[in-house]
């Protein structure tokens, strides 16, 4: 997930070094750059898979939490109505450690925070031309379930998409609905393979620059 971070980052650099006179000339062709936030729930299993001699498949029940949502997406738009973007869409929230720490004979059990994202090349399709006007999102490409504030974490990679519609109720202002999936996994030595399924649902107030 760093290393991803890292290439989103430089790419965004470079997309922003070598805009145009166009950019940010109030209309939606042309350099976008946007964030959005707002609340997330999150629903999501998770399966570990042992294979010693027999494989040993251990399952946690479905959880759902309540957490933040945030959005980045950096691209361009092709006329007025359709824009194609690099977009990162993150749900953030906590979970109870599985493991039990123990301090002067006092059981301490920690809440990890965990990033659960979905993004890669994202597309949106506007039904107008001006504002105010509906519109469609569809997000194809990984998904990485993280616990980025954790030293030592292994961050889980799979295939991930999304789709949601939004609502340009102003320009550069929208109110946006999606849905994220992902089954990240990853495999550690004798550890098994861990797989996580989790589907994001989430409503953020967006803003984007054009």
């Amino acid at each position: 997930m760093r290393r991803s971070l890292f290439v989103g980052s430089i790419l965004g650099v470079m997309l922003i070094t070598a805009g145009t006179a166009r950019a940010f000339d109030e209309r939606r062709s042309g350099f976008i750059l946007g964030f959005g936030i707002g609340p997330s729930v999150t629903s999501f299993t998770q399966e570990t898979r042992f294979s010693f001699f027999t494989t040993t498949i251990e399952k946690i029940p479905r959880e759902s939490e309540f957490g933040l949502a945030t959005s980045f997406k950096i691209g361009a738009g092709i006329g007025e109505q359709v824009m194609i973007y690099y977009v990162n869409n993150v749900s953030w929230f906590s979970v109870v450690d599985s493991t039990v720490r123990t301090t002067s004979n006092v059981a301490v059990i920690n809440d990890v925070i965990i990033a659960n994202s979905v993004g890669l090349v994202g597309i949106s399709y506007y039904f107008e031309e001006t504002v105010p006007s509906p519109y469609v999102m569809g997000v194809l490409g990984v998904s990485v379930w993280d616990a980025p504030f954790e030293d030592g974490s292994s961050a889980l990679v799979g295939f991930g998409l999304g789709a949601g519609v939004g609502w340009e109720f102003k320009p550069h202002w929208s109110l946006e609905a999606m849905v994220n999936w992902g089954k990240p996994s990853d495999t550690l030595p004798f550890l098994g393979e861990t797989e996580i399924n989790a589907v994001s649902f989430v409503i953020t107030i967006a803003g984007l620059a054009y």
